[in-house]
Parts: C-alpha cells; sequence; structure tokens
C-alpha cells in the first residue's frame, strides 16, 4: 500500500469513528456498558476486512499488547476460540468463521481492559477529563 493509499484508508476508518462523533468514538472515561453499546454499533459487516473498525482496532490497539485475541462463543457457535497474531484473526473473519457480534464483543472487552487503568486513575479528577469531552 502506498502513501496515498494509507492516507485514505486512515480517512475512511476514521470517518466510522471519530471524536467529532462522540457517539462513535470510545473515550477513556466511558464506563464498560458504554464501550460495549458503541463497539456494538460500529460499521463491522460480515467478512469485510477492509477499511472495518473493529479490525482496525483488534490490529494496533490489541495486537500491539498481547498476542492472543481469546474470543468467547456459546458452544451452538462453534465455542470460544483463540486468534494468535492479527493475520489469522483476519482470515478467519474474511472467511466468516467468526461473527461480527462475536468479534465486536471480544474487541470490546479488550479494549475495555486496556483503558480501564485510565479510567480508575481518572476516578475522582473528572475535572481533568473535560479535554477529552469539549466538542472538536
Amino acid at each position: 500500500m502506498g502513501m496515498d493509499e494509507d492516507l485514505e484508508s486512515d480517512r475512511a476508518i476514521s470517518s466510522k469513528m471519530s471524536k467529532s462523533k462522540p457517539w462513535t468514538a470510545i473515550f477513556v472515561h466511558d464506563p464498560p456498558d458504554e464501550v460495549r453499546r458503541k463497539m456494538r454499533k460500529a460499521w463491522c459487516p460480515e467478512g469485510v476486512v477492509e477499511l472495518n473498525p473493529v479490525l482496525e482496532i483488534a490490529r494496533y490497539l490489541i495486537y500491539h499488547e498481547k498476542a492472543v485475541l481469546e474470543v468467547e462463543r456459546s458452544g451452538q457457535h462453534g465455542g470460544s476460540i483463540s486468534f494468535e497474531g492479527y493475520s489469522s484473526l483476519e482470515a478467519a473473519y474474511r472467511e466468516r468463521k467468526l461473527h461480527p457480534a462475536d468479534l465486536k464483543d471480544a474487541v470490546s472487552r479488550e479494549v475495555d481492559s486496556i483503558i480501564d487503568p485510565v479510567r480508575r486513575h481518572f476516578k475522582g479528577r473528572e475535572h481533568l477529563l473535560h479535554v477529552f469531552k469539549s466538542e472538536v
């Protein structure tokens, strides 16, 4: 991918989840239920990996922090599954072996665990969060 393609890709993804659209962006002060709600509303068509913001969060945030993503699923949906590295997650999603709802739930859980220490740091210091809450 060239520099122009990277820039276009970044623009397309950011248009789907953006601070200027607070109902689409995940903030460090969002409580767990808000993270889950926003993630469940995220654009994430089944089998589509290009410009998919949920997969991008997994790729650049979750896999930056850990090597394996655990996806919890009921037995009737194949049971829980682990993805070692982003490429295995992407392949399974492209091949429709992983449903968007299962991906969103796993990514939501991991994002929440990543921002939880920050959220706890600001507990009792909410006045410092105004910079995140201000309109762009």
